[in-house]
């Protein structure tokens, strides 16, 4: 595996996809969560940035 990594291009790929891997299981555990912290009957856009 460390011969690998050597090779600059490869290592920057392999570092990219498990940035992007991460990145999506974060992402779905906030998206599970997000409707538990929502007051009930306002809508997710009224929480929107004017």
């Amino acid at each position: 595996m460390r011969d690998v990594l050597r090779n600059t291009a490869y290592r920057k790929l392999f570092s990219a996809q498990v940035v992007a891997l991460i990145g999506t299981g974060l992402l779905t555990v906030a998206l599970g969560c997000s409707p538990s912290i929502w007051p009930a009957g306002m809508p997710a856009s009224s929480w929107a940035a004017p």
